[in-house]
């Protein structure tokens, strides 16, 4: 893959702790131009993170217990830009 003008900015929401830790250092070494901008554990923290910190890609998990339908709440949000693709 050609190397991108700026990094891809990628948030991890994930309810379990070994996702959480594990996730981030894997995928920034596994691709040059990827840049962790957040972790969460939480579909209310994802929410805010996600207005905060503006990722161009949201690793979500299906199972976060205060969300019960993640990709329909995140779509939701207004000027988001977020896709379930």
């Amino acid at each position: 893959m050609p190397p991108r003008d700026t990094p891809i900015r990628v948030l991890v929401v994930d309810d379990y702790a070994v996702v959480r830790q594990c996730l981030p250092p894997f995928l920034s070494r596994l691709v040059d131009d990827i840049t962790v901008v957040g972790v969460t554990g939480s579909g209310a923290e994802a929410v805010q993170a996600i207005g905060k910190l503006r990722p161009n890609v949201v690793l979500l998990g299906l199972t976060l217990p205060d969300m019960r339908r993640p990709l329909h709440n995140l779509q939701r949000l207004p000027d988001n830009g977020i896709s379930n693709e």
